[in-house]
């Protein structure tokens, strides 16, 4: 239940849910974490929490959390407007995770720490990935889509985002990919989808200060 989960995150170790949860408070994961969905969902409903943390889960920093799921159906999202998960530590993403944001106004995993994605599936929010605070974004494998006109991956404040497999799509957008500041590496295993009338130099959008190879 909610009181237990609420225990458990913030006892860390290797955490496992047996039901659908639904926790009415954002919560902040201070501990070494491994939370393994198994299949079920977990709702956050709150806009926050006291100390300011505004995501549904937030990893602090010098954690180090794995957010992964051993059956590949589970389901984190966020009601509000806010990022579903925050990291300003160690994240990594495994098992096919689904993230889901029902808001356009925030990303839907915001980034500021070491963000690897393994194989997970992020869907809504402004952008699927946001990143900043001279952060790591590295992917792999998955699924990113958002029907914003944003795009799918957005980096800033000297972030260097690696995007070697997974698919992102954003139809509604001719960006898939915005570099305000940072470094942005693309290998063949990513696909990236944009609206049908994007030119070939909308695709990856950047400023003076970002770059790419």
């Amino acid at each position: 239940d909610e009181s237990g989960l609420k225990d458990a995150l913030a006892e860390g170790g290797y955490v496992m849910l047996t039901q659908d949860i639904t926790l009415t408070s954002a919560q902040t994961i201070s501990k070494d974490t491994t939370l393994d969905l198994n299949g079920c969902k977990l709702t956050v409903t709150s806009n926050g929490d006291e100390d300011g943390n505004t995501a549904g889960l937030t990893v602090k920093s010098g954690v180090t959390a794995t957010i992964t799921d051993s059956k590949e159906i589970g389901e984190i999202k966020n009601n509000d407007s806010n990022y579903v998960l925050c990291n300003e530590g160690t994240m990594i993403l495994s098992g096919g995770v689904q993230i889901t944001a029902f808001s356009t106004d925030s990303g839907a995993v915001g980034n500021f720490g070491n963000l690897t994605v393994e194989n997970a599936s992020v869907k809504g929010g402004r952008f699927s990935f946001s990143n900043g605070g001279d952060s790591i974004l590295v992917v792999n494998d998955g699924h990113f889509e958002t029907e914003s006109t944003y795009g799918a991956v957005y980096g800033n404040t000297d972030t260097n985002i690696t995007l070697n497999g997974g698919t992102f799509t954003a139809e509604n957008s001719k960006t898939a990919v915005e570099m305000a500041s940072g470094n942005l590496v693309v290998k063949e295993g990513a696909v990236l989808t944009v609206s049908s009338d994007a030119e070939a130099g909308d695709v990856f959008k950047f400023t003076d200060a970002a770059s790419s190879t």
